[in-house]
């Protein structure tokens, strides 16, 4: 029941469904249009021309010698001449959303009598919708982790070393989901700016990170690499989930997010003690002094 709640918040943001305009404009007000429809060849189709406010007959709506999809692909605002016209960047998902919903009221598209109204709403909500499961994704690409030779003996220590870090994951996540229902309880009650739940999750995103640097220690077998890459990565999405939770109070939406990631990680750890196992079968090791055997 507390995953299916989980569930039924998360989801229930995106489907109040609302409207993408980041500026008001006049343009094309109360018009339906053929959204996958392109008529000024600009690289924006009419549904993403209503998006940005830009004129769905003008290629260049700023008249700043650029195609207005050239802009967005490139991360400039197609209304405002260059070259101080960088998009802004914001990570408080519940401040966008309202931002992008009182530019819909304005623009007309999140008016109830505005043809468009139905769809204006389904795309805000797949887009806030978007950005929270993107927010959580963790980047390896800058991560850096010491490799070491694959033999046989430096395996047999990986696995040892990295088992008692596992087990400290594994401890964090079980007490966390434990905690979970009287957290969701207190939510409910409180809100999310109750103190009780700020503090059970910013000690969860504590130990997390702390478990995220001592893997970043570990000397890792070349081919145990993907593996322990795959931790990295789960371990970091749970620090940055359940500190989204720890900001609950700033931004509701996101802490909701990062709710429902959470749940949905719970289903990955049994996954990858499972695969570490059979590795440790696959090449013959001992798991005498580990978790996994």
């Amino acid at each position: 029941m507390v995953f299916v709640a989980i569930f039924l918040v998360y989801f229930g943001f995106k489907n109040l469904k609302a409207e993408l305009n980041l500026k008001p404009s006049q343009a094309n007000i109360n018009t339906p249009i053929e959204n996958d429809a392109d008529w000024d060849d600009d690289g924006l189709n009419n549904r993403e021309e209503s998006y940005w406010s830009t004129d769905s007959n003008n290629p260049d709506s700023d008249g700043d010698g650029y195609l207005d999809g050239e802009e967005v692909a490139s991360g400039h605002d197609p209304l405002i001449p260059g070259p101080d016209d960088l998009l802004p960047t914001n990570d408080n998902l519940t401040m966008k959303m309202s931002q992008l919903a009182l530019s819909g009221l304005v623009e007309g598209s999140l008016k109830p009598d505005s043809p468009n109204y139905e769809q204006s709403l389904s795309d805000l909500a797949d887009v806030i919708a978007e950005d929270a499961i993107t927010s959580f994704e963790a980047d390896l690409s800058k991560t850096e982790i010491r490799i070491i030779d694959s033999d046989k003996f430096s395996q047999q220590n990986y696995i040892e070393e990295f088992s008692r870090t596992h087990e400290k994951l594994l401890k964090t996540f079980v007490e966390q989901m434990l905690a979970l229902e009287e957290n969701l309880n207190n939510i409910g009650a409180y809100g999310m700016a109750y103190g009780g739940v700020a503090k059970s999750f910013s000690g969860s995103a504590s130990r997390y990170q702390e478990i995220y640097g001592e893997l970043l220690k570990i000397g890792v077998p070349k081919n145990w690499e993907s593996s322990h890459l795959g931790v990295i990565k789960l371990v970091g999405e749970l620090s940055q989930a359940s500190q989204a939770v720890v900001s609950g109070a700033n931004d509701p939406i996101k802490a909701v997010a990062g709710l429902n990631k959470i749940v949905q990680l719970w289903e990955i750890l049994p996954e990858i003690t499972e695969s570490y196992s059979k590795k440790i079968q696959l090449n013959e090791l001992r798991p005498d002094q580990t978790i996994f055997k």
